[in-house]
């Protein structure tokens, strides 16, 4: 296998381990898929990332790391479920046709025919009805996961594009904080304004940050809104922690991709960088190093995967090694490879994530399960194209 970069900051000893074990993971991912009962959700056809479309992705970053035909071939098995799934698709990154649209766009230097798909896809989501600025009803409307952010990142997910309707009302939600206080779907309770990446303020930030071409026109309002999320800050014992949301009752905060440190710092390093502001990316810079002070069971972590994991912990923290370049920021990076590679192994090379009923399950999917630690793993050591990082965020490595 040939890197496609010739330092990607972990060690020798862990990127070979690293990969040793996406390809183990890829071989038994590949094994399940081929024998997939259609009736079990992990494998009903879908067009989103959290479905066919990123087991495509993986099987894409599979066959580019380890040139092997046999995932190319699943990759594109895949594609071709998720395109000709027969319902209403819904909108959304993780749930609808913009996960279809950003595989799509990946992979068109793969196979030159799938720019006439996402040419489909983006007349399908310009046919949907115009978002409305009015206060939304939950997270679900904006965020990355489902909402206007996950749409645009996928849109941008090649690169920055000018700005669209999505940016406009992005940008609409950020000019009145309360705007974005919602019940959360999930946790219920008193609405609250979200500080996370995968549903708040942290990840409507990114977003703007990623796919806008000039910061001028918002400048004010982005950095306000930045600075607004730097303050909510919390050091403690060395570390800084980031709360969930501003109504927080919580005894921990997690230290994750999806809400705290991790993926709060990453997003405040891209708003810094993005409008030149050293007070954001200093602060981003100290929250990273901070994170050698905390550990797993702390911040409430004991999952390989990219959503709440090490492995998406590791993503968060190497995208902003890739630009510092700091020593420190790579150790913790590969600390958390390591503590991965360590908790696979013992599972036989399967990944379990724990569901609703508080037990933990084998799971495959792309966010929570082997689909997505593999195409991580890969990134993480250089085999494989880093773009989709944008998908979750995310400053890919360089």
């Amino acid at each position: 296998m040939r890197s496609m970069l010739d330092a990607p900051g972990l060690s020798a000893g862990v990127r070979e381990r690293a990969r040793e074990a996406a390809l183990a993971l890829g071989e038994r991912l590949l094994h399940l898929s081929r024998d997939a009962d259609p009736d079990d959700p992990q494998w009903t056809p879908s067009r989103s990332l959290a479905g066919s479309a990123g087991y495509a992705l993986a099987f894409f970053s599979l066959g580019a790391a380890l040139q092997d035909e046999r995932f190319i071939q699943a990759g594109h098995a895949f594609m071709r479920t998720a395109a000709r799934v027969d319902d209403v698709p819904r909108e959304g990154l993780f749930d609808g046709i913009s996960g279809l649209r950003a595989v799509a766009a990946l992979a068109s230097g793969l196979e030159p025919g799938y720019a006439g798909l996402v040419a489909q896809c983006d007349a399908f989501l310009a046919r949907r009805p115009a978002l409305a600025c009015e206060k939304p009803l939950d997270f679900s409307a904006f965020d990355i996961i489902s909402g206007a952010c996950g749409a645009r990142l996928a849109r941008c997910v090649n690169g920055p594009a000018g700005a669209d309707e999505g940016t406009a009302y992005l940008l609409w939600l950020l000019q009145e904080p309360e705007r974005l206080a919602c019940v959360h779907p999930v946790r219920g309770g008193e609405p609250s304004i979200d500080y996370g990446v995968a549903h708040g303020v942290a990840g409507i930030l990114s977003t703007l940050a990623l796919t806008l071409d000039d910061p001028e026109p918002h400048r004010m309002l982005i950095s306000r809104a930045a600075h607004d999320l730097a303050l909510r800050a919390e050091p403690e014992g060395g570390a800084i922690w980031w709360p969930y949301a501003s109504t927080r009752n919580e005894a921990h905060m997690r230290m994750a991709w999806c809400y705290g440190t991790p993926g709060v710092a990453a997003a405040l390093y891209n708003v810094g960088s993005f409008l030149n502001e050293e007070s954001l990316v200093s602060l981003a810079v100290a929250a990273i190093e901070g994170l050698i002070h905390t550990n797993n069971a702390d911040g409430l972590i004991d999952e390989p995967v990219l959503c709440h994991g090490t492995v998406g912990n590791a993503l968060c923290v190497a995208s902003v090694a890739a630009r510092t370049g700091r020593r420190t920021h790579w150790q913790i990076a590969q600390r958390y490879v390591t503590e991965a590679l360590a908790e696979l192994a013992s599972t036989a090379w399967r990944v379990y994530a724990r569901q609703d009923d508080g037990n933990k399950y084998e799971t495959h999917d792309f966010i929570v399960g082997t689909a997505g630690v593999v195409t991580g793993l890969l990134t993480l050591t250089g085999d494989c194209d880093p773009a989709w990082m944008r998908l979750f965020g995310l400053q890919p490595l360089r």
